[in-house]
């Protein structure tokens, strides 16, 4: 090539800074820029990533390609990615998921009597003012008032297993150290 043809000097990704709300899509466009100050748009030939799949994914599928789905509250960056001449160029852009103030911590299951040697599976919700809730089942510290009555132990597939061991009352509880939530039954 002329030394005097453009070059790709980096890809910009629209918009940026934006904020959606858990379950909502938005479409991003991404744009090669070139050394003449000139831009293409390449939404469709970028490949698209986000920095954390559980606060918002990326379409890469022909007709929504750039489309992100926004999954639960966080921060995450939004990433196209376009190769060119097996170089690989990458733009980004800040996204913001905000399901609005957590107002609580629930536990289940909502039936808290258990035979003496059974064992039940509990779980652990975030619970958000827009009606967002999310599990944060392995994430919690679990505790028993009194484990000879009933104990709390994570299984290897991080699920919190209650098993009553004499007849007894006992207080399970759920703490979130990340909110400050607890909840008690």
């Amino acid at each position: 090539t002329p030394s005097s043809a453009a070059y790709l000097v980096g890809i910009r990704v629209e918009p940026n800074n934006i904020v959606l709300e858990p379950d909502q899509e938005y479409a991003y466009r991404a744009f090669a820029e070139y050394s003449d100050n000139t831009s293409v748009e390449i939404t469709s030939f970028a490949t698209w990533t986000t920095s954390r799949s559980s606060v918002a994914r990326m379409s890469n599928e022909p007709g929504s390609a750039g489309t992100v789905i926004a999954r639960g509250p966080g921060e995450v960056k939004i990433q196209a990615k376009f190769y060119y001449f097996d170089d690989s160029n990458r733009g980004s852009a800040d996204l913001r998921v905000d399901a609005g103030p957590i107002i609580g911590l629930r536990t289940k299951p909502t039936t808290k009597s258990l035979e003496v040697g059974l064992a039940e599976t509990f779980t652990a919700r975030l619970m958000y003012q827009s009606g967002y809730d999310v599990d944060i089942t392995s994430r919690v510290q679990w505790s028993s008032s009194d484990p000879t009555i009933a104990s709390v132990t994570i299984n290897d597939e991080q699920e919190a297993r209650v098993t009553a061991n004499r007849v007894g009352t006992t207080n399970i509880s759920a703490y979130d150290p990340e909110s400050g939530f607890r909840n008690t039954d």
